[in-house]
């Protein structure tokens, strides 16, 4: 079992997730063209892994099928939100008020879109058990700030 502290601004409930990316799309409101979200197919993201041999080809069939009878399957919808307090790692004060990434599982809802499958959840229970079905992620170290690589450029660029 995770502890709290392993925890910490990793496991966000509904409500904190949307207080983040208001916030974003706020700060970027006058510009239209400011993405809000990136979604894509559990089964591309899984395939991904495969091609580059992180995970064996057999997890393409283990993905459970949907209980919704009008979901046709599962993605993942990136969102880009503002940090705010309690949302980052305490060892990381720099983090404050910059823009992050926050992953949500959907179901891929035919002909509605993407439905996030977070739940309204007690945030006091949050973060206790790291597991918590209904929540989405948020743990991705951000650039910038600086993050000194040795001299070694780990961006895509060169």
């Amino acid at each position: 079992m995770a502890t709290k502290l392993e925890n910490e601004g990793k496991f966000l409930d509904r409500a904190t997730i949307k207080s983040m990316v208001d916030a974003y799309r706020e700060k970027n409101k006058q510009n239209v063209d400011a993405l809000k979200y990136a979604h894509f197919k559990i089964e591309d993201i899984l395939q991904l892994c495969v091609n580059n041999k992180i995970l064996p080809e057999t997890v393409l069939t283990q993905i459970e099928k949907p209980t919704d009878p009008k979901a046709k399957g599962y993605g993942l919808k990136i969102y880009l939100g503002i940090h705010l307090d309690g949302t980052y790692p305490s060892d990381k004060p720099d983090y404050k008020g910059a823009t992050t990434t926050i992953l949500c599982n959907t179901q891929i809802i035919e002909g509605k879109g993407f439905k996030d499958m977070l739940k309204h959840t007690d945030p006091s229970i949050l973060n206790k058990l790291g597991d918590d079905e209904g929540t989405g992620l948020d743990r991705a170290e951000i650039e910038p700030p600086y993050h000194d690589n040795g001299g070694e450029d780990y961006d895509i660029g060169e």
